[in-house]
């Protein structure tokens, strides 16, 4: 694939993810700077699991950044209900993942993160979670 060229099932499957009440998948993306590993979401899923990281209960930036979260989550839910499984003319250009790990060796697996890619930048995948085995 060149770079920058979507790889059509790829694309297909974060679609389907994308327009299912809520789903998740493990997968293992090859990225340029590495290898990454974690559970594909919906995008109004870990769109409102950042937000929900970012709350404090207060007026500060960061809940002011979680609402911007929770924002997006809304749209992509009302989209994904307006379209009733079919987005025309709507591709994804970005996967979710929550829970991701960079597979850096030898690194020690600690509590993932959210991790947003394009699409483009993806040179290779596979389901299931790539993890490191004990020596």
């Amino acid at each position: 694939m060149a770079s920058g060229e979507i790889d059509f099932l790829l694309q297909s499957f974060v679609e389907a993810v994308n327009l299912a009440d809520d789903f998740s998948i493990e997968m293992t993306l090859s990225v340029p700077g590495g290898v990454v590993s974690g559970e594909l979401v919906t995008a109004q899923r870990w769109m409102r699991e950042v937000a929900a990281t970012l709350e404090t209960g207060t007026s500060s930036p960061s809940d002011l950044i979680a609402d911007v979260y929770r924002e997006q989550a809304a749209m992509y839910e009302a989209r994904r209900a307006q379209h009733k499984g079919y987005l025309e003319g709507k591709k994804p250009r970005f996967l979710h993942l929550r829970d991701a790990s960079w597979m850096i060796a030898p690194a020690p697996r600690g509590q993932g993160v959210f991790w947003r890619g394009l699409l483009g930048d993806v040179g290779g995948w596979s389901l299931g979670r790539f993890a490191a085995v004990a020596a």
